[in-house]
């Protein structure tokens, strides 16, 4: 009982650490791309939050993949 919570605990800090990194990205990235695209004070929070949500969407995923192969990568180093 003790092995699964030392994995929820890890698993749990994880998608922490990659909520916390992600999350700023979409956000500023996001908001470039609502800014590039056109006019950025017509809707632009509706606009923002709408490339936002399908940024992080996509993001959030990939980056758990790749957090885990750097951690592997500089483990081995």
């Amino acid at each position: 009982m003790n092995f699964m919570l030392k994995i929820f605990i890890k698993s749990k800090k994880k998608l922490l650490f990659v909520l916390l990194v992600a999350f700023p990205l979409c956000l500023i990235n996001s908001f470039i791309s609502v800014v590039r695209n056109g006019n950025p004070w017509d809707k632009f929070f509706n606009d923002w939050m709408d490339v936002f949500l399908f940024n992080f969407l996509m993001t959030y995923p990939f980056a758990l993949i790749f957090v885990s192969i750097a951690r592997r990568i500089m483990s081995r180093l």
